[in-house]
């Protein structure tokens, strides 16, 4: 059953005055700076100097109460997302099981990291968090068989006068096109072809239901949906 989890995202907000585009430090510094060389030339070196550092104090002290409110704070909240055999779909798009690289968990989060670079915090109650852990733990047994994936794209992609469903004859058998279906590495496109050519029968419908809600892929579990209510 795919698990219904919590993902954590992290972000900045930006203060207000940053949005207003307040100078930094350093540029503010380097104004007073030139204005207290020029107070120098124009009147006394002494009066430059006494302009420099009372202004140095008071734009410290100021420009800490600025850093305070305007430094980046972080905010956090929480977005659903769906962890099944497949992946983990979340708000913004899906993590297949093969980009997964690390499965990190702990009391209150499970954290997921890709080999691209990307973090993903998780977390549930209790019930879902254990669930989640002992999936990420597990291994997938087997591997792919692309050259089966290949024959089964073929197959969905001859004409069918009569719909979808098996038809003898048809380049392969449907328990091959059932270890497809079942399949969570394959890539979704092959999954919802190997469904066209799935036989129409009862036992074949409760397994295909079973991997519906094991999936966590929008768009292959509402196929697997869509062939367990096929007429």
């Amino acid at each position: 059953m795919a698990i219904e989890l919590r993902q954590i995202v992290r972000h900045k907000r930006v203060g207000v005055l940053q949005r207003l585009g307040v100078p930094r430090i350093p540029s503010l510094f380097v104004v007073l700076a030139v204005a207290s060389v020029v107070l120098g030339i124009a009147l006394s070196p002494m009066s430059g100097f006494l302009l420099f550092f009372v202004g140095s104090v008071v734009l410290g002290n100021w420009l800490d109460k600025v850093d305070s409110r305007a430094r980046p704070r972080e905010v956090v909240h929480e977005q659903s997302a769906l962890l099944g055999r497949d992946g983990l779909r979340h708000r913004t798009g899906f993590v297949p099981r093969s980009e997964m690289r690390v499965f990190e968990a702990t009391r209150d989060v499970v954290t997921i990291k890709t080999y691209g670079g990307e973090r993903f915090e998780l977390t549930g109650t209790p019930k879902a968090l254990a669930e989640a852990k002992h999936l990420a733990s597990a291994r997938l047994e087997g591997t792919r068989d692309e050259e089966l994936e290949k024959l089964v794209v073929r197959a969905a992609e001859q004409p069918r006068a009569s719909g979808p469903g098996y038809r003898a004859g048809q380049l392969v058998s449907p328990e091959q096109v059932l270890a497809v279906v079942e399949d969570p590495r394959c890539p979704p496109k092959v999954r919802i072809a190997a469904l066209t050519l799935a036989p129409d029968e009862p036992d074949v419908r409760v397994r295909i239901e079973a991997v519906a809600d094991d999936t966590a892929h929008p768009e292959v579990e509402a196929a697997l949906r869509a062939a367990v209510r096929r007429d």
